[in-house]
């Protein structure tokens, strides 16, 4: 009798730990994606404060990191982008962040590159 209960004791507090541990990654991956995003929309601000003032000699003279910026025109073209030749890229106009920065002058959207191979949280902005 004793041995069922120890039994069942340590079912009971290792499925509470593994359910802790759940609750534990759901909370904090959804927190630091959070996080991700309102950095993402701070440099997306501070990107778009230096095209509007310079222009495309604002991109090239840009460190290069791991944010892609990507610059499209109102038609959807792609003007610039830092990590793949800006000519052979498709027409921008009908992705979700796009039309959302057309709308209401910002967009984001998550969704798999097929450029890049992997899961990408988008922001766009418009610009004036």
């Amino acid at each position: 009798m004793t041995k069922k209960i120890f039994k069942n004791t340590v079912l009971i507090v290792m499925l509470v730990v593994i359910l802790c541990g759940i609750s534990i990654l759901g909370v904090l991956y959804s927190y630091f994606n959070r996080q991700l995003v309102s950095e993402l929309n701070n440099e997306t601000k501070h990107i778009a404060t230096g095209v509007e003032l310079s222009g495309l000699d604002y991109l090239s003279n840009m460190q290069k990191n791991e944010t892609r910026i990507t610059w499209v025109a109102t038609d959807g073209t792609v003007l610039y982008d830092n990590q793949v030749d800006a000519s052979q890229m498709d027409n921008h106009k009908d992705r979700q962040e796009i039309k959302e920065a057309m709308t209401s002058s910002t967009g984001n959207s998550i969704r798999y590159s097929t450029t890049l191979s992997r899961k990408t949280i988008y922001h766009a902005v418009r610009l004036k």
